[in-house]
């Protein structure tokens, strides 16, 4: 049986460098068909799935018809997201730090991928559908993800697209999905695997 994780000795502030590695290892890591059993038998093909399913997306469209902070919240959203609307794009330029990265640009895709989902699923409006594209294959056609520098800036932009992909995968053309599964295969699962082999 897998070993469950409960903070009983403080394991988060712990120190220990060999103790918390030890720890590490007693963890149940499942493999990649364990996961996608699991994925299939929790949601099975249906999306979205990643921020939210479409049952879940429902409850909060009955939720904001009947209360008023959730109404707010609503409101806020599409605010932000009206505000994505049309925005310059940033070119590909890496920024200074520790090593070269585009974290800074990775983390606003993330941000943008996830406001703009949010509001097109709470409205339907195609225009943030329009704009998630525009942003996703503006980052899809950098020349990497800085994976040789900074991989948390790939992790981030990985992650970014699959808030995307997942979102609005019903609404994404097929021509549509292949640049955003394309872009995450090539930048950022190749070199995942690379690094480790």
């Amino acid at each position: 049986t897998p070993f469950t994780y409960r903070d009983s000795e403080g394991i988060q502030n712990n120190k220990d460098v060999v103790d918390i590695v030890e720890r590490f290892m007693l963890f149940e890591r499942p493999t990649a068909d364990k996961i996608l059993s699991d994925i299939k038998a929790n949601v099975g093909n249906a999306h979205p799935r990643v921020l939210a399913t479409e049952s879940e997306f429902e409850k909060i469209k009955t939720k904001v018809s009947t209360n008023a902070l959730c109404k707010r919240l609503q409101s806020s959203v599409i605010t932000n997201a009206n505000s994505y609307i049309g925005q310059a794009l940033p070119a590909y330029e890496l920024e200074a730090g520790d090593a070269p990265h585009i974290l800074t640009k990775s983390r606003a895709v993330v941000e943008k991928g996830r406001t703009l989902a949010v509001a097109y699923k709470l409205t339907g409006n195609a225009k943030y559908a329009n704009e998630a594209f525009r942003i996703a294959q503006n980052a899809a056609n950098y020349p990497d993800w800085c994976d040789s520098t900074h991989f948390l800036s790939t992790a981030e932009m990985a992650y970014g697209f699959a808030i995307i992909y997942d979102s609005f995968y019903d609404y994404f053309t097929a021509e549509q999905k292949k640049v955003l599964t394309t872009a995450v295969t090539e930048k950022a699962l190749k070199k995942a695997i690379s690094a480790y082999q």
